[in-house]
């Protein structure tokens, strides 16, 4: 697992130069990186494919979908702010849907074969009403994107769930294949990392004046959760 701990460790890293590049205006030389930090942790996942002891399940199957599908969403949000600005919300609505569907795979991935912990079901309406609340609260305004979003926050709050739930039974020491691995310890936050790289590219997005001042840092928020949680799920292909 050398390898594949290398090139997760180098998209971490890069997502703090893509993050510097957009804040500063190159944002050209970042798609392009962002676009290779794809193909790694595609490969990453891959890599760690070929050296489990069994052969691809379901749930590896499903994460390496899962990854497909963030790369296809990644290309479309980067090339977003580079387009003209008419095609700028055809853009994030195209990359904003293989997130939605590769959510859906990882959530699979993790909950195949896997008892729920029933309280857990209180995180899925935990980012819909805070949505709902920085909207009330004007801090963000959603618009006729609302609705939606209300949906990818329930999405999003199935990942800290399944991520949570299947970290748990693996830390009780229930048989799960990466029960007692670092991978295993990390997982606990994935489904976190994604909702707080979400939250924070909807601030970015939709935020008020007050936020919008604030915007170039939220691009650290927004990449380096993100591509913290893909190098996770990259990693986690080797063991599921």
């Amino acid at each position: 697992m050398t390898i594949p701990c290398i090139l997760a460790a180098i998209c971490v890293a890069l997502s703090l130069t893509i993050s510097t590049l957009r804040v500063l205006g190159h944002r050209r030389l970042g798609f392009a990186l962002k676009c290779l930090a794809a193909a790694l942790f595609l490969l990453t996942a891959a890599l760690g494919a070929g050296q489990r002891a069994q052969p691809l399940g379901h749930p590896a199957i499903f994460m390496i979908v899962g990854l497909a599908f963030g790369s296809i969403g990644d290309v479309f949000l980067g090339l977003a702010p580079l387009v003209a600005k008419e095609k700028y919300s055809l853009y994030s609505t195209l990359g904003g849907i293989p997130f939605f569907i590769g959510h859906f795979f990882f959530i699979a991935a993790l909950m195949i074969g896997v008892p729920l912990r029933w309280p857990l079901l209180l995180l899925l309406p935990l980012l819909p009403v805070l949505y709902m609340l920085l909207n009330k609260m004007k801090i963000i305004d959603l618009g006729k994107k609302i609705i939606p979003i209300m949906g990818y926050g329930l999405i999003l709050g199935a990942m800290m769930l399944a991520s949570i739930n299947y970290a748990a039974h693996a830390a009780a020491g229930a048989g799960l294949p990466m029960a007692g691995t670092p991978v295993g310890i990390l997982l606990w936050f994935s489904g976190i990392l994604f909702a707080v790289s979400d939250t924070s590219l909807f601030l970015r997005n939709f935020g008020n004046k007050n936020i919008q001042r604030r915007a170039q840092g939220l691009e650290f928020a927004v990449m380096l959760p993100y591509f913290s949680a893909q190098a996770i799920f990259a990693l986690a292909v080797a063991y599921v």
